[in-house]
């Protein structure tokens, strides 16, 4: 199965580092809400997994554990939406009095997103419960 790639706006973002890629969003990329995907910021500690529609997530711990499908999530399950503020905590680093490791943010480690999945609630109460 092939990495999926990230393509980006090369002139409202910046890339700070390769691998694992980070990607920081330029000050004029933060003008419309929601981000769009083609500028949102990107942080990553590994590389960018190869996952395809095959993929399965352990239900533990309720009355009813279960192996699911995404379709066994998604497509039985209601969708919720939600518009928030993403942020990277190492935000503005680059700005700190004193220099600490990790990737040195500007101002872009940050966006206005949009959320859309099933809540960790509802699935678990279609398994019966905690």
């Amino acid at each position: 199965m092939e990495r999926e790639t990230v393509t980006k706006d090369p002139i409202s973002t910046t890339v700070l580092g390769e691998d694992p890629l980070t990607v920081e969003t330029r000050l004029g990329g933060l003008v419309s809400d929601p981000t769009p995907a083609d500028v949102l910021y990107v942080r990553n500690n590994l590389g960018i997994p190869a996952l395809g529609n095959e993929w399965t997530v352990e239900l533990a711990g309720s009355s009813q554990p279960a192996r699911l499908s995404p379709s066994d999530i998604f497509d039985r399950l209601p969708r919720h939406d939600l518009t928030m503020v993403l942020q990277c905590a190492g935000n503005g680093r680059s700005h700190l009095p004193e220099a600490v490791p990790g990737v040195q943010w500007d101002l872009g480690g940050m966006a206005c997103v949009e959320w859309s999945g099933v809540r960790l609630a509802d699935l678990v109460a279609a398994h019966g419960g905690p």
